[in-house]
């Protein structure tokens, strides 16, 4: 969500002018000091507040908007971001708490502030800067479910009689169109062969064979596959994804989910995937849009399931770089 980018740039400003008057006291300089002391406390309550919704919104796909987001998806999950923000709650006790801590309320309080810029740099460093780009970009639409066809409509489909091509029927001879053929005088009868004598049949060379056309192979995504039912498995966004597929006349005709740990309402977005594996027999398809981590999950599941269906050739599946998009802003 592009609000949930915003809440995010805004919690590292405000984090690092709250930082920055650890940096005035150490240069000892008064009116950088006598600044910092006095935003100090208000910016990191404003981090605080920002960070909180950053993790609130954070997890939902790039389309979505307040009124149809997830709440919290990943805020709850072990990430340098949950982390970054666990750590300035921990700032905020410290403070709250310097009068019982006393002397020791202050080096607790520089090394949280230590930590947190540190975990800030990690956290940001592990979604990639991509701000600017967003912005540019704005809102995408969401892809729509392209209509496909199964395998069992495309093989069984009647001919219909208005597709078969049409033959003229032959018109019958009329006797006035029926030319007048001459009368064939009876010829001699042939001499009788004598006994014993034999009459040599021309010789009458046989016919060539005509070469029978081989059937062609029936290939999955690049491959010949054997008959049966194939588990596999792959990595999806918060777990791994188990499904099962079954293979029919070297052609999959079903794909079945047996087990995912992803968000329900991401996942099903993913699961279009499917319909798009079986109308096109293909591995090499697109993932989801805004359901990108869920949807390559299936898709490389579905490719462990059937390496070890290939008879003859090799599967070809789309590779997919999931390193290079950001896991906290989309499945």
């Amino acid at each position: 969500m592009l609000i949930s980018m915003i809440l995010a740039w805004l919690t590292v400003f405000f984090c690092l002018m709250a930082g920055l008057k650890w940096v005035a006291r150490i240069s000892k300089n008064r009116s950088a000091n006598r600044f910092f002391h006095k935003i100090h406390i208000p910016f990191g309550i404003l981090a605080l507040i920002a960070g909180l919704l950053h993790g609130i919104l954070a997890g939902n796909p790039s389309f979505a908007i307040l009124t149809d987001f997830d709440a919290a998806p990943v805020l709850f999950t072990l990430n340098w971001g949950t982390a970054c923000f666990v750590a300035v709650i921990l700032l905020a006790v410290s403070y709250l708490l310097r009068k019982k801590l006393r002397r020791y309320w202050m080096p607790v309080h520089r090394v949280l502030t230590v930590l947190t810029l540190l975990l800030l740099v990690l956290h940001l460093f592990d979604m990639g800067i991509s701000l600017p780009a967003r912005l540019l970009e704005g809102r995408p639409e969401p892809v729509a479910e392209e209509e496909t066809l199964s395998v069992e409509s495309v093989t069984e489909a009647p001919v219909s009689q208005a597709s078969a091509p049409s033959v003229a029927p032959t018109p019958e001879p009329t006797p006035e169109s029926t030319p007048e053929l001459p009368v064939e005088e009876p010829s001699a009868p042939e001499p009788a062969t004598p006994e014993g004598s034999t009459e040599e049949e021309p010789d009458i060379e046989e016919a060539p064979e005509e070469p029978q056309e081989e059937t062609p192979l029936v290939t999955f995504s690049g491959a010949v596959l054997a008959d049966g039912s194939y588990t596999g498995t792959a990595d999806g966004f918060n777990g791994p994804i188990t499904l099962t597929v079954t293979v029919e006349a070297g052609q999959v005709t079903d794909i079945t989910i047996d087990e995912n740990w992803d968000t329900p309402r991401f996942f099903d977005y993913a699961v279009s995937i499917v319909d798009t594996i079986l109308g096109e027999q293909s591995l090499e398809v697109d993932t989801v849009s805004g359901a990108t981590f869920s949807s390559a999950g299936i898709l490389n599941a579905v490719y462990d399931a059937l390496s070890s269906a290939v008879v003859e050739g090799e599967l070809l599946v789309t590779e997919i770089d999931l390193s290079a998009i950001p896991r906290g802003h989309g499945h």
